[in-house]
């Protein structure tokens, strides 16, 4: 008895470990190599859809919620940029007529779409949206201004330095006139 119990608590310490690490989730991002537009896509809104549609471009592109998504490859991806950086989206996180409806339905819409823009670009009464060229999020190291890049030790400025006034002057906090106080 005491043996049996004996290796039925080593076999439960041992599952543990194992069940533990079958929760674990790895996720490399190594981005969409070769998905690059050279000028920032149209984007229209077909009624009913919800998201507006990148047209007149090679990839299935929408814009939603302040986010771009791409389908490449059977799969979704997701940026803050129309050119990147993507990262891979799970299927639950896209927006909801993406989910509930397919990307087969999106691209009927857009085509659909696209085609009265096409015919009436002067005269489209539909919402259009373009990004700013190279519209990506900014990233966490600034650089230096343009006209200054070529400069080898480029510094930015020193953020201003708030300085109290002097006792007695006009900037010290205790001179501040009270509400009561009227200027002469």
């Amino acid at each position: 008895m005491k043996k049996r119990t004996l290796v039925l608590l080593f076999a439960i310490v041992l599952s543990a470990p194992a069940a533990a690490m079958a929760r674990v989730n790895v996720n490399v991002n190594v981005g969409i190599p070769g998905v690059l537009f050279s000028s920032p896509p149209v984007f229209l809104q077909p009624s009913g859809l919800g998201v507006q549609v990148g047209v007149d471009v090679p990839y299935d592109i929408v814009y939603a919620n302040n986010y771009y998504y791409l389908f490449y490859q059977n799969a979704w991806y997701r940026s803050t940029g129309y050119n990147g950086p993507w990262g891979v989206i799970h299927h639950s996180y896209l927006p909801p007529i993406i989910r509930t409806r397919g990307i087969q339905y999106v691209r009927t819409h857009r085509d659909q779409e696209f085609n009265r823009y096409r015919m009436n670009k002067n005269h489209y009464r539909g919402k259009t949206f373009r990004p700013p060229h190279y519209a990506h999020k900014p990233s966490h190291k600034p650089g230096p201004p343009p006209h200054q890049a070529h400069k080898p030790n480029y510094r930015p400025p020193a953020p201003p330095v708030h300085k109290p006034g002097k006792p007695g002057g006009p900037n010290h906090p205790g001179n501040k006139p009270g509400p009561n106080h009227h200027r002469r």
